[in-house]
């Protein structure tokens, strides 16, 4: 929904609208979590064969079908009761390029759900509303739920594997030797990176488990003698000897101190010169709609992070020994935030 289709509503509409929106995303989530989309995918199939296959009660499954339909996920025949995936739909298949339905999993999941009811609580606190309602910190939920975990890294995974070929395209490497990956995970985006630009090398760098987690897809790529793995915590040290160093998605995980502090350790581990990549949302200024102003509401709820101005990246780049030079954008909500080591 935009400004434009707001303003042409009425002040009840508005509202109903909005409930609307999330109605059709708890559907989509009942689609994700049943793999509906998966049996569509081998044949067209009737209600009555999908509710036997799932364990459902055939007239509420017809339901949210239907609901389904008018949101472009699935079609329905004349004679009614036989539905067909559409090319949305599609989305919503395991292991197929694209996929969301780990993010959809992991975003219509109870405990997520859960968390969000208690925003109101995290408003007044200023205290992230997963410690509030779950009594734990997120990070310390996953580790104590692994299916959870798994779904979370599956939902990571595919907003990854969109957003990380729009990301190789626009970043340029100038000539740099070698790119350091900081919070890397299992390498995806420097994988991408390495086989779009085939002079460089690259060293992934994470917490142990994640580099155990990613040795098998590095070893896999094209890439894998071109890249160096290591273990460690980016808030004591970091790999030095690094032409370039790339964090996506590490700042808005933390408050301005914490994130400093990770800033602090990149600094030291880079020369004068060396070329610093952020791979951030940001934060638009004043009025100007931006899916990006929702979504920092998901930090402060889950995560003691935000979403950041420009005037804010460039503050804490300022304060710990980086110029800003300049933001491009990729095309998707990943911004590159460019700066240089003084």
């Amino acid at each position: 929904m935009n400004t434009s289709d707001i303003s042409a509503l009425s002040p009840a509409d508005t509202v109903l609208q909005m409930f609307g929106q999330i109605c059709s995303f708890r559907a989509v989530y009942v689609a994700a979590e049943l793999g509906l989309a998966d049996l569509l995918a081998a044949k067209p199939q009737n209600v009555a064969e999908l509710a036997a296959t799932t364990g459902c009660d055939a007239p509420s499954l017809y339901r949210v079908m239907r609901a389904l339909t008018q949101i472009g996920f699935f079609t329905e025949d004349e004679e009614g009761g036989r539905f067909t995936s559409t090319p949305l739909g599609a989305i919503l298949q395991s292991d197929v390029p694209g996929s969301m339905r780990g993010l959809v999993r992991m975003m219509g999941a109870d405990w997520h759900w859960r968390s969000w009811e208690g925003i109101v609580a995290s408003v007044r606190s200023g205290k992230p509303a997963i410690d509030i309602v779950l009594g734990s910190s997120f990070y310390e939920f996953l580790s104590a739920h692994p299916s959870e975990a798994q779904i979370f890294d599956q939902a990571m995974t595919s907003l990854s594997s969109v957003e990380n070929a729009a990301i190789s395209r626009a970043i340029e490497l100038d000539g740099a030797e070698i790119v350091v990956d900081v919070g890397g995970g299992h390498g995806n985006l420097l994988i991408a990176l390495l086989e779009s630009h085939p002079g460089a090398r690259g060293i992934l760098f994470d917490r142990p488990p994640a580099i155990d987690g990613a040795r098998a897809a590095i070893r896999e790529s094209r890439i894998g003698d071109r890249c160096e793995l290591i273990g460690g915590d980016f808030f004591v040290s970091i790999p030095s000897g690094g032409d370039v160093y790339l964090l996506k998605f590490i700042l808005h995980n933390w408050n301005d101190e914490r994130a400093a502090a990770i800033l602090r350790r990149c600094r030291e581990a880079m020369t004068p010169g060396g070329r610093l990549l952020l791979l951030e949302q940001v934060v638009p200024r004043g009025n100007e709609p931006s899916p990006t102003k929702v979504l920092d509401l998901q930090m402060m709820v889950f995560l003691e992070g935000r979403e950041r101005t420009v005037e804010e990246f460039r503050a804490l780049l300022s304060q710990t020994g980086f110029a800003l030079e300049r933001v491009v954008s990729t095309g998707t909500i990943v911004h590159i935030i460019e700066a240089v080591a003084r």
